[in-house]
Parts: C-alpha cells; structure tokens; sequence
C-alpha cells in the first residue's frame, strides 16, 4: 500500500483526501462544471440541519444491530483490527477526522454531489436506490454493507429532498460520530458504548430517525425532477459504474468470507517468549462447575529445567449433574495427577499423562500423527491415532490442560490475535460416532483487560481466549500467572 507506514487514521485521511475528493474536484473542473451549483451546495436552514444530523445518529445501532444479524445469518464475524482501536488521545483525535470529518465530506461530495446529481433525471427513486447501492459496495464488505443498507438510503432521501450537500454530510457524519464514541470509548467516554449500543437506546435512536425522516419531508420541498437529456443511453451505459465495480467488490466480499469462517488460516503462528520462571512454581486453584457450585481443587507445580519444562497438576474434584434449559453437564469423581512436559525453548509436546484410579490416558506426537493410548483397569490398552492439521508445521500443539499455563508466555497486546494446534485426547466425534483424539487448528486471541474476583479481591487480568469455548486471565503484572482458567465445563480460580 502506498501509505502502509503511516498509522491507520492517518492513511484514511490521505486516502479520503487524494483517492475521492481531489479526482471528483479534478472531474468538476475538467468538465467545467459549477461547483456550488453542481454539487448542491447551500445552507438549507437550521431545522433541516438538526433533523438531518439526528436521522443520521438515529440509524448508526441500526447498522450495529443489522450487521450482528448478518453476522449470525452468515455464520462468521468480521475478522478485528487491532489498530483501529485508539488508545491515546492523539489517536482519538485522528480517528474523530478520519471517521466523522473526511469520511463524511469527501463520500458526500462524490455519491451525493456528483453521482446522485448525474442520475436525477431517471426519478428520485431509482436515482436513491442505484447511488445508495454504489455507495454500498464501496465499503467492500457483505456485512458492513448490508448493515448500512437504511443509513445508504437515507442519505439520498436526504439530499433529494433538501437539495443541500450539507444536509447529507450532517446525516452522514451523525452517524460516524456515534461510531466514533463507541470506538473511542477507552479514551474518552467510558460509558459511550454501553449507552450507544443498549437495546432501549436503539429503540429509541431509530424512533427518532424515523420521526425525523418524517418531519424532514413536511418542511422541505425537492426541486422538481430534471428532464431527461435529448441523447439516450441503453441500460449499460446507465448502469456501468454499478457494473465495474461488482467484481472487485465481489472478490473482497469473498476474502472476507474466507477470513472470516476460517481465521485460522490466515493467522500467524503463535508467538511466545521463554516462560518467566527459573525455580519451580506452584499454584492452588478452587474448581467450580458450570453453575459456580465448588467441586474440588487442584495443586499445580511447575518445574522448569534446562532444556524441558514439566507441569504437574494433582486434582481432587467430586462428580455432579447440571441441567440448565436444553443443556447439561457431568463429570464423575476425580483423584489423580495429570503431568504434561515440553521442550523449554520450542514448547514442542513431548508428553502429556494423567492417571487415575479409573483410567490412565496419554497422548504423544511423532512423525506429525498425535497418538493417543487409554487404558481402563482390567481391559487393554486401547490405541487412536489422528493426523496433524496442513497448518500445524511449526506451530504450539497442547490441549486444554496444559496451554494455560504455556500461554503465560505471551506477549499480552489487547486483540491480538494468533494461532495453534488444540488436541482434545479422548471426545465424542460425531462424524464417526465414537470417542477418540480430535485435532484442530484453533485462534488464540487476546482479548484485553478485564476485571475479576480473585482470592485477594477485585483486580485487572488479561483475558485470552483460544477457540470458541475456552477462556483464561492472567495477572497483568510479569511474571503473567494464570489466574482463572475456563475449560468449557468448570472454572479454575487461584485461591493463593
């Protein structure tokens, strides 16, 4: 890219600035168009100007709401970036002119200014409908386009019915603004997407878009539509714009698809630093299940060495049964030790052991194939064996009981986000209905910082979370020791 080292709010700027306004300013002046009087650009008064700015920050939990609809209709979410998320006040501030400044009069003077002007003699309908979906297909996104279907709209009905581009652009820029406080949140108002986003907010936000879309047309009037012009153009001369850009907005459309239903394969391979401990470390833990009853505990030592680090987990925990609406959970009583090893520098498998009195289970890694050896008192040993993912060379391999601990060795950067290889030794396997290893590539994210109960009170904690069920919190402070551990069915909390 051609500003790609500059920060993100700073290549917005320049990108609205040089790749938008500037080519449309050249276009009016190489076709020796009036500017004010082409673009539409006058003052139409201060009750159209409030209406127009409340209309626009009515629809933006619409466009929330639409786009998490979306989101669940096409099963995957927008892949997240890091970057755009200001965490200083000089990056608010970027973003505030990127998002609710530039965006807002530069897409304006282009899709209502100009392409919305050439149109008009085809009826304001098909004129709002067709710039409306140019403007969609702009963002380059299925999810974000469709969620900003009525803001599209809305825009055009603005604009038609005032005559005015600054009407349009109030529109437009209530409804980044509001996507600006929300994104600026953890620098300026703390509550701003609490409030923005809760459902009797939205409610209330689209009533008034609503109201205000009806009062717009009581106190204006559009100019009457312009006749067509003497030479007429087939239907693919009017419609090109929408044409072209149909392929390129089709292949981000489809990237973002891939991405998103599969972020695994485009992540980077996990990253993690020496863990942060020379001399053997132990923790106790209190497990609860999933409705927060107390059902044992655990004591976990971990023993680093020169080239291997062994983690070993003794865990008294009782059975129980809970039934909650359609779903339910049970585990049997539990004695025994559970001990996982793994080279000190590569963090690369080398065993992973627990025995009890009612079963002895292991899983090992060699020639890229995870072996997995169970053996119940009185019967043989039972053996499974199950392949590696394509994108597991050179990647962290662990399972639920021992990742926890390994990912203390990360580098905690809110919404990062990377991948690994999950071994679940012995699971229900639907596609071959019986119980055996299951091996997934899975992404570990860091989520950020969250407040939680811990043994000495309320504190800060990394929250990271690897695949879609399990979770675990970190004290901020280096050495980054496991504080609370998720595993999709009880909870481990440190109690010292």
């Amino acid at each position: 890219m051609l500003f790609a080292w500059l920060p993100v709010y700073v290549r917005l700027i320049l990108n609205e600035a040089l790749f938008i306004f500037l080519p449309t300013l050249l276009y009016l002046r190489w076709a020796r168009l009036p500017l004010r009087q082409t673009v539409g650009w006058r003052w139409a008064g201060g009750k159209v100007a409030v209406l127009s700015l409340l209309i626009g920050m009515g629809l933006y939990p619409l466009a929330v709401y639409s786009a998490l609809l979306f989101q669940a209709i096409f099963g995957y979410t927008l892949p997240e970036m890091p970057e755009m998320i200001p965490t200083t006040t000089a990056e608010a501030l970027l973003a505030f002119v990127a998002l609710a400044v530039m965006a807002p009069i530069c897409e304006e003077f282009l899709f209502r200014g100009v392409i919305q002007n050439a149109y008009t003699h085809y009826g304001p309908a098909r004129t709002i409908l067709f710039v409306g979906s140019l403007f969609v297909l702009f963002h380059l996104s299925l999810i974000q386009g469709l969620g900003i279907i009525p803001l599209a709209l809305a825009l055009g009905f603005v604009y038609w019915r005032t005559g005015s581009l600054p009407a349009a652009i109030l529109t437009h820029f209530g409804a980044n603004v509001s996507a600006v406080l929300v994104l600026t949140s953890g620098v300026w108002i703390a509550a701003a997407e609490t409030f923005f986003l809760a459902a009797p907010t939205a409610v209330t936000a689209i009533v008034l878009a609503v109201l205000s879309l009806w009062l717009l047309t009581r106190i204006t009037h559009p100019a009457p539509c312009p006749e067509k012009p003497a030479t007429t153009h087939g239907r693919l001369a009017q419609t090109w714009p929408l044409l072209a850009a149909l392929p390129i907005v089709l292949v981000f459309m489809g990237a973002e698809i891939f991405v998103g239903r599969s972020p695994e394969l485009t992540a980077s391979p996990i990253a993690l630093d020496p863990l942060p401990w020379d001399e053997p470390q132990t923790w106790s833990y209190e497990i609860r299940n999933i409705i927060d009853a107390p059902i044992g505990h655990a004591i976990c030592t971990l023993t680093p060495e020169s080239d291997i680090v062994t983690l070993a987990c003794q865990q008294e925990q009782e059975g129980y049964e809970v039934q909650l609406e359609r779903s339910y959970w049970s585990s049997m009583d539990y004695v025994g030790t559970r001990v996982v090893a793994w080279q000190r520098d590569s963090y690369a498998p080398l065993s992973d052991v627990s025995d009890h009195e009612k079963r002895q289970m292991s899983w090992t890694l060699a020639d890229e194939m995870i072996t997995v050896e169970i053996t119940y008192p009185g019967t043989e040993t039972t053996i499974s064996q199950e392949p590696l993912p394509l994108l597991a060379k050179d990647v962290l391999v662990t399972s639920g009981g021992s990742w926890p601990w390994q990912l203390a060795g990360l580098s905690f950067e809110a919404g990062v986000s990377a991948r690994l290889v999950h071994v679940a030794p012995d699971v229900w396997r639907p596609a071959t209905q019986d119980m055996g290893p299951v091996v997934q590539t899975m992404i570990v994210k860091v989520v950020g910082l969250e407040e939680i109960e811990t043994w000495t009170g309320t504190r800060e904690a990394w929250r990271v979370e690897v695949g879609p069920r399990e979770v675990a919190w970190y004290d901020t402070a280096v050495p980054h020791t496991l504080l609370r551990y998720f595993n999709s069915m009880e909870t481990w909390t440190l109690t010292d």
